[in-house]
């Protein structure tokens, strides 16, 4: 059998000289992957034994000589940039801050909304009163590393990782608002609204994947996330990122069917490529995850970023759900304000370093659903007979009595619809 090269990687080689890649092992012969790869004298990017991979920049030659190698490759991919959703649209409005001061200020503007408004929409407060807030489930948060010492994770159940030897510390911020999405208990921000996350007693591991401040990485960097999360018991892993255009022959779509396969619920955005069709990304467009869309907690409607199905490459129909994530498409816009990094991106730190930011995007919906589904993985496991939710069971239950569409899919998700 010959060695599988990914129809983008024969495209990137023409247009350069040296090229990211993914070599994936035949299972079983990793060790021999390394070797060869040892014998090139190339630095490693990264190494994922847990899905035979490993990344590193390569020469034409090499990628050639590797074509000759199946007995013990598999397959090769281009190790695409990936991004945070929505965190160069903060960077420029962070710098429309700097130069004209009178444009943000202290106080909450037409159109902020708190998690804690957020959060009902979803029927997390009505969970709470059931008792039900996430305790005992894992999840992981792969993005741009956390601010623990901010006051919404104060006694919260709360591991930092990271995925390449960088500094821990969130320059962007968005990873500290996606994670306080879930797990932030709650507070009463500068600005007068209040701030709780959907699932505030979940254990929450948040995997540093994406370069700060402006939240870059690439393929190989996500899906050494999906080890670290899988080494360390997550149920849930939510991704508020993605790289444009979705094609079957990914080096996402192995790892996330593994751990599909062993119960794990994959929560990813959509994307913000909306309204054109068939804008979802990669992961996003993967049949094996659980894909997100954006909607204005006021008006539940579709907001005009939310990237849209169809799946060109598979013909499925995506997003699967939609959350709260703001709005463009209403007046006036709608932002959802939560923790951030003190002197992020996100947190306008030019003029208002004041540890909260109030952004939109389907990266704001996604922890909103990640969350939400932590609470329907507790109910289960202690209301249900101690059954094990997966990714088929929460699109089972959001399909009852809905018409799927590539707007919303199934619709919004909330708590009553998970039981």
């Amino acid at each position: 059998m010959a060695v599988k090269i990914q129809a983008r990687l024969n495209a990137e080689m023409f247009k350069r000289v040296s090229t990211n890649i993914i070599i994936e092992a035949v299972p079983g012969q990793f060790d021999t992957l390394m070797a060869y790869v040892g014998g090139l004298g190339l630095p490693t990017r990264q190494t994922i034994r847990r899905f035979n991979m490993l990344s590193l920049t390569a020469p034409r030659q090499v990628v050639d000589d590797i074509a000759t190698r199946s007995t013990f490759i598999k397959s090769v991919y281009y190790d695409a940039d990936v991004s945070a959703f929505g965190l160069i649209s903060n960077f420029l409005q962070n710098r429309a801050a700097a130069a004209f001061p009178g444009l943000f200020n202290t106080s909450a503007q037409p159109g902020w909304v708190g998690t804690d408004d957020s959060r009902k929409l979803v029927e997390a407060d009505i969970a709470e009163a059931d008792g039900i807030t996430g305790k005992g489930v894992k999840v992981a948060v792969l993005d741009t590393g956390i601010f623990q010492a901010h006051p919404q994770f104060s006694g919260k159940n709360i591991t930092a990782s990271r995925a390449n030897p960088t500094e821990l510390v969130d320059s962007s911020g968005h990873g500290t608002w996606t994670a306080s999405c879930i797990v932030g208990g709650q507070v009463t921000t500068p600005f007068g609204l209040v701030a709780k996350g959907v699932a505030p007693d979940v254990e929450l591991n948040a995997v540093k994947v994406l370069e700060t401040p402006m939240g870059t990485g690439r393929d190989s960097d996500i899906i050494k996330g999906y080890e670290i999360a899988d080494q360390w018991g997550a149920k849930i892993i939510s991704m508020s990122l993605g790289s444009d255009g979705y094609a079957v022959d990914n080096p996402h779509e192995a790892p996330i069917k593994e751990l599909t396969d062993k119960g794990v619920i994959v929560v990813v955005a959509a994307g913000n490529s909306g309204p054109d069709p068939s804008t979802v990304g990669t992961p996003g467009g993967s049949t094996n995850v659980l894909t997100v869309g954006a909607v204005d907690t006021k008006t539940k409607t579709i907001a005009g970023f939310s990237s849209r199905g169809p799946v060109v490459a598979t013909g499925g129909i995506k997003p699967d759900v939609v959350g709260p994530g703001g709005s463009n498409t209403v007046s006036p816009k709608e932002n959802l304000v939560s923790a951030t990094a003190p002197g992020s991106t996100c947190d306008m730190s030019d003029k208002r370093p004041d540890m909260y930011a109030a952004i939109m995007g389907t990266s704001m919906a996604t922890p909103a659903v990640a969350g939400t589904v932590a609470l329907a993985v507790q109910y289960a496991r202690d209301k249900s007979g101690g059954k094990e939710l997966t990714v088929a069971d929460i699109k089972a239950f959001m399909a009852k009595g809905a018409t799927k569409d590539n707007d919303y899919g199934w619709g919004l998700i909330r708590y009553s619809l998970l039981k």
